[in-house]
């Protein structure tokens, strides 16, 4: 196939596998209305049967832990060599690291993360995230000061101020712009449940984020439902996080 596209435009993500599975559902949804081009692929073997042209990023949506066949991959990454692959993992490839082979050739993260790589990946297929200039005042929530002290450290140092709570109280509410729950203290709830536990800052139109551990697509969901702005998994990249703050 010959490709007449300036090379300064934006270029093609293809995605491969499924759309609308629970654990790719929200990371489709974005790619989609965020890049300038998107072609969906529903296998690896369409991949190879339907070329696209002027391709820099490919999305592989794994269901599960079979192996792409070598023969298959060898002729992926030679067809598309000017392009970078990533594979999202759903929760059935958990634990592959210990006990399978995960796709080489290819960055491989967990589908929880996407929000933490997809972003600033996708700018050459024409995304533009959004950076926070600035950062308002942030409260920390887990069950040990260490824990909070590296989002305090950073704080201070860019002339911002943050706290270290165990609970969500009014009068922390009022003075922040910010909440961090740590799942040593916010483990997984419902909808309904989510939105009591932020009953406080409801009406203070306060950012929140929430670090777990390995969550379930149904746990985001009932975060995000409830009133919880981004989902993030644990161990997640300080800078990555405080990029996100309002």
């Amino acid at each position: 196939m010959t490709s007449f596209s300036n090379h300064h435009d934006p270029a093609t993500l293809i995605w491969v596998g499924s759309t609308t599975q629970p654990e790719f559902i929200n990371v489709f949804q974005y790619c989609r209305a965020n890049v300038a081009q998107i072609a969906v692929r529903r296998s690896p073997q369409e991949l190879i049967q339907r070329p696209a042209g002027f391709v820099k990023r490919i999305i592989f949506a794994r269901t599960d832990r079979r192996p792409l066949p070598s023969s298959l991959q060898t002729e992926i990454l030679g067809r598309y060599a000017d392009s970078e692959c990533l594979t999202l993992s759903s929760l059935l490839c958990d634990g592959e690291s210990r006990t399978g082979e995960p796709w080489l050739g290819m960055r491989n993260i967990r589908f929880s993360r996407w929000q933490e790589i997809v972003p600033a990946w996708l700018e050459p297929c024409g995304n533009r995230p959004k950076r926070s200039q600035s950062v308002g005042s942030v409260l920390v929530i887990c069950d040990r000061y260490e824990m909070a002290e590296p989002y305090l450290d950073w704080s201070a140092s860019h002339g911002h101020t943050a706290l270290w709570s165990r609970t969500l109280n009014n009068a922390a509410a009022r003075n922040v712009t910010n909440v961090i729950w740590d799942d040593s203290i916010a483990s997984p709830l419902s909808a309904e449940g989510w939105r009591s536990r932020l009953g406080i800052a409801e009406a203070l139109q306060i950012h929140h984020m929430w670090l777990t551990t390995q969550p379930y697509a149904a746990q985001i969901d009932a975060a995000i439902a409830g009133g919880v702005s981004q989902v993030f998994t644990k161990p997640v990249a300080l800078q990555v996080l405080l990029n996100r703050l309002h």
